[in-house]
């Protein structure tokens, strides 16, 4: 397959059209890939709970190294991983307890 082949392809959908139109959508994307997107429902659990989990575990691991000059910048990074960790679990949630509205 050449490259123009390639580049002449029409693009992947992540979903289903269903009869919806595509106008409204961001880019190429279907207006429900927009949607699942934005509340990570293409995303395991798993994926993202483990930066919050070796987030848990550094705050931990400054509490454990009372006194010490790294303990500062533990909890720094610790706290950090929640804050970043946290827009993905509670786009999640929110998109589960909506049931894909």
């Amino acid at each position: 397959m050449s490259l123009l082949d390639r580049t002449l392809d029409p693009l992947p959908r992540r979903a289903k059209l269903e009869g919806r139109s595509t106008h409204s959508a961001f880019g190429w994307f279907s207006s429900e890939t927009v949607r699942s997107a934005r509340r990570y429902d293409d995303v395991s659990w798993a994926r993202l709970c483990c930066p919050a989990v070796v987030a848990i575990l550094l705050l931990g691991w400054a509490e454990a190294m009372a006194g010490s000059d790294i303990q500062a910048i533990l909890r720094i990074a610790g706290f950090a991983g929640l804050a970043m960790s946290a827009w993905g679990l509670l786009s999640r949630l929110i998109g589960q307890l909506r049931r894909k509205d």
